[in-house]
C-alpha cells in the first residue's frame, strides 16, 4: 500500500509540471527496494547544452522515497522543486537540507587535466 502510494504520488506531482515517466527494464525488485523508474524533464533554456534530465526514483518497502540526478539545469529544477513540494504535501513531511536532502559536490576539472581526443570526446587526467 505504501509502495503504491508512493508511486502514485511521485507520478502525479512529476507529470503535473511537465515531466513523463520512464521505466526502469533492468531493476528487479528485491527485499528491500521495490520500485524503480525515472522520471524525464527537458530545459527549455536557449543556452542549455543538456536539454534532457533524468530523476531517478527508488521507493522502499516501507514507501520511502529515494530520489537521485545528476546535473539538473535551472528551469527544470525548479519544475522539480515544486513536484517535491507537493509529494511533501501529500506525504506531511518536510525534507531537510543536509539531511533528506544531501548535494553532490561538484569536481573542479581544470582545462589542464582534459585532452581532446575527438570532436565528441575528452579525456580527464588528475
Amino acid at each position: 500500500m505504501n509502495v503504491e502510494y508512493a508511486k502514485k504520488t511521485i507520478l502525479t506531482e512529476f507529470e503535473s509540471v511537465g515531466f513523463s515517466l520512464k521505466k526502469d527494464y533492468d531493476f528487479e525488485p528485491n527485499k528491500e527496494v521495490k520500485e524503480k523508474f525515472f522520471m524525464v524533464g527537458y530545459s527549455q533554456l536557449e543556452n542549455e547544452d543538456e536539454k534532457r534530465t533524468e530523476i531517478e526514483f527508488s521507493i522502499l518497502k516501507d514507501g520511502t522515497i529515494i530520489s537521485d540526478s545528476n546535473y539538473i539545469p535551472y528551469d527544470v529544477h525548479e519544475l522539480a522543486d515544486k513536484a517535491m513540494e507537493g509529494i511533501e504535501r501529500s506525504f506531511g513531511n518536510t525534507r531537510r537540507e543536509g539531511i533528506e536532502i544531501k548535494r553532490k559536490d561538484k569536481k573542479i576539472i581544470s582545462r589542464k587535466s582534459l585532452t581532446l581526443l575527438n570532436d565528441n570526446c575528452l579525456l580527464y587526467t588528475s
